[in-house]
This record gives structure tokens, C-alpha cells and sequence, in this order.
């Protein structure tokens, strides 16, 4: 479904699924190796979280001075506990 919603929402949601896969868990925080893993800026990340929270797919928090803290709302059928 993020592939559907244009600019890089797909490649930052397959990279949030690599981190669900490296955290065990379906809440984490990111960090700038995100944004090299999708060779995007920070800025287009923010763009594009925001893309996927404004779709249901996620839902994130920026504290101040912290890294976006990101939940995974939708896992797909192969992964709902």
C-alpha cells in the first residue's frame, strides 16, 4: 500500500519493515541510518512518515531533541499476532 501513495512513502515503509525485523518489534525509534538506507534527506522522511500516518499505516512522535519514535499500525496478514 505505501508504494500507492507516491514519492518515497515505499522505500521508507519496506526500510521501517527492515527495522521491525532488526528491533522485534513493532515500536522503535529511527535515526539518520534510515535516512541513508532510503538515500533520502531528513526532511523528505518527515514528508514521507507524515505520508504514511496520514494513510493508517503508522503513527509516529518527534519529542524534542529525539529521534521519531515510529509504530507500526497495519502489519500484513503474515505478521498480526
Amino acid at each position: 500500500m505505501a508504494n500507492n501513495i507516491g514519492g518515497k512513502a515505499g522505500v521508507v515503509g519496506n526500510a521501517l519493515w527492515l527495522y521491525v525485523g532488526l528491533k522485534k518489534s513493532l515500536t522503535f525509534k529511527i535515526d539518520g541510518k534510515l535516512d541513508l538506507l532510503c538515500g533520502i534527506s531528513r526532511q523528505a522522511r518527515q514528508l514521507n512518515l507524515k505520508k504514511l500516518e496520514a494513510y493508517g499505516l503508522i503513527k509516529f512522535t518527534t519529542p524534542k531533541g529525539s529521534f521519531p519514535q515510529v509504530e507500526i499500525l497495519k502489519p500484513p496478514p503474515s505478521i498480526e499476532t
